[in-house]
């Protein structure tokens, strides 16, 4: 079930919904598109909440969720089930984003708890910032996200920015170690999802007539 508030901009959702915050290195889920063929593909766009119509651990949370319109503040609180496993566990997350003319920049925190056996086990918890800003129609975005269990931080910062009309081009810095998980990552990578990968890439469209 999937609730909008119009008097207040605001959502509840029960059941299956997706979250999806910053640039994607700490918490997104759903659909991604993770290559990097296309300027457009380089910066991502957050939706927060939105419903999903998935029946599978994997590609949509279960639980309860709100987010939260107070002006140009945005909260979103999640409690969702940990996947389908055989132990019952739960991934509390929250995220606050400011909303500015310009862009946006966000503070995102989530840990993972396993019950089991009569003890609660925390496999994974990551705490992320994040920011994007157009000014003059180029994007400039990065996100920083820092992983509690291994101690290690992966970053990325990109931008994207026309030349004229018909020409548009994008660049990017990953820094993603081995030792940080992605767990719920889907922030732009090559091949290696968001781990064991320092890269820098650069991509260009061009545009005439029919042709791209």
């Amino acid at each position: 079930l999937f609730w909008h508030f119009r008097r207040n901009s605001s959502k509840l959702a029960i059941g299956n919904f997706n979250a999806r915050f910053g640039q994607g290195l700490a918490l997104w889920n759903g659909m991604s598109l993770s290559g990097l063929a296309k300027p457009s593909s380089y910066l991502k766009r957050s939706s927060y909440l939105s419903p999903s119509h998935s029946f599978t651990g994997n590609y949509a949370f279960k639980g309860l969720a709100t987010e939260i319109n107070n002006g140009c503040l945005k909260i979103t609180a999640m409690t969702a089930l940990n996947g389908l496993e055989t132990d019952f566990g739960l991934l509390p997350a929250v995220n606050i984003s400011c909303l500015l003319p310009y862009g946006q920049a966000g503070f995102t925190h989530y840990v993972q708890l396993d019950f089991a056996a009569e003890k609660i086990f925390v496999p994974d918890m990551k705490t992320a910032c994040d920011f994007a800003f157009t000014i003059d129609g180029t994007d400039i975005f990065s996100e920083i996200a820092y992983d509690w269990r291994t101690a290690t931080a992966a970053c990325l910062g990109g931008v994207v920015f026309p030349i004229g009309e018909n020409l548009k081009m994008a660049a990017m810095l990953r820094y993603y170690p081995s030792g940080f998980r992605p767990t719920f990552s889907a922030a732009a990578h090559s091949l290696t999802k968001c781990s064991n990968e320092y890269g820098t890439s650069v991509s260009c469209e061009f545009s005439a007539g029919k042709w791209m």
